[in-house]
């Protein structure tokens, strides 16, 4: 199952035929985002399981802002057994990852540049990026990280 939030990276098309195309979120507005697509990843379970989905064991992954909510919505839904970010900026300010960790494995994957206090050259935060040092320090189930 893939879910893809409006407009953000990729143009999704509706039902009906209107597409959206992807717009730059300002950074005041990374919240409501952030907001919504923990909603989505939230929705998606609950209609899979109404729906009959066998739900014992789901994995989350997702790229760059797509990797933060997945690690953010382990955080906020059990139902999430494992998740992996891509390159990811684990976003302090918007989340409690990070700071928090999780009780369940997570992967950290990114290119041979991402790695903690390394640049993400893909993403506008390209200071020093502390936060996945940050959440090895506080992960509390399994982890593991690569680069390539």
């Amino acid at each position: 199952m893939a879910v893809e939030s409006e407009g953000f990276e990729t143009a999704v098309e509706f039902p009906g035929g209107r597409v959206e195309n992807p717009v730059e979120i300002p950074k005041d507005q990374l919240g409501k985002a952030a907001e919504a697509r923990l909603g989505d990843a939230r929705f998606v379970l609950d209609e899979l399981g109404r729906r009959g989905w066998n739900l014992d064991k789901v994995g989350m992954f997702g790229h760059s802002f797509g990797g933060f909510t997945a690690a953010e919505a382990m955080l906020d839904d059990q139902r999430i057994d494992a998740g992996m970010n891509m390159d990811g900026h684990l976003f302090t300010d918007l989340g409690e990852v990070a700071e928090r960790g999780l009780d369940r494995p997570v992967f950290l994957y990114g290119r041979q540049e991402v790695k903690p206090g390394k640049t993400v050259e893909h993403s506008p935060f390209t200071d020093y990026d502390p936060t996945w040092g940050l959440f090895w320090k506080h992960q509390k189930g399994p982890k593991q990280s690569a680069v390539l």
